[in-house]
């Protein structure tokens, strides 16, 4: 399955709207989001995308959690981090901040997802360590998301238009 992965939306719907129409493009399965997604209405977007199976963490910026709770019940699930997942037979680490590297390769996964830094990182082996960056784009200018294949544990990272 391919899955798109974002974080740090806060709040930029247009950003969000786009790496929305991009998952759609490029036949996404599921959507997971590290967290910072601020507000509930930046949930929008990615319910009027036709996601029905997201996951997500909460970040350090998030509010309303009780409010994105509802809200999110619509499209998937959302909780604090860290979150172990099983995609496919694929074990998923969903954090917000990132552990410290060495921990974060230690842990018993195949693909370990975060944010919060805002920086793009990108490391293959096992697990598959991945930061899509700032889907904002506020902080570096470059709004960016993934894309992992849990068949082949390739992952890449995307920059919006």
């Amino acid at each position: 399955m391919i899955l798109g992965i974002i974080s740090d939306t806060h709040d930029n719907l247009p950003k969000i709207k786009a790496a929305m129409e991009l998952f759609v493009s490029r036949g996404i399965g599921r959507v997971i989001h590290c967290g910072d997604y601020c507000s509930p209405f930046a949930l929008a977007p990615i319910k009027e995308a036709g996601f029905r199976d997201v996951f997500g963490v909460f970040g350090n910026n998030d509010g309303e959690k009780l409010w994105m709770n509802t809200l999110f019940s619509n499209i998937g699930k959302i909780e604090k981090p860290p979150a172990f997942i099983n995609i496919e037979g694929r074990r998923i680490a969903v954090l917000h901040e990132p552990m410290p590297d060495d921990v974060m390769a230690a842990l018993p996964v195949d693909i370990v997802l975060f944010g919060h830094t805002h920086q793009k990182v990108l490391r293959p082996g096992k697990p598959v360590v991945v930061n899509p960056g700032e889907c904002c784009g506020y902080l570096t200018g470059r709004a960016t998301v993934a894309i992992v294949d849990t068949g082949t544990l390739e992952a890449e990272i995307i920059e919006l238009g």
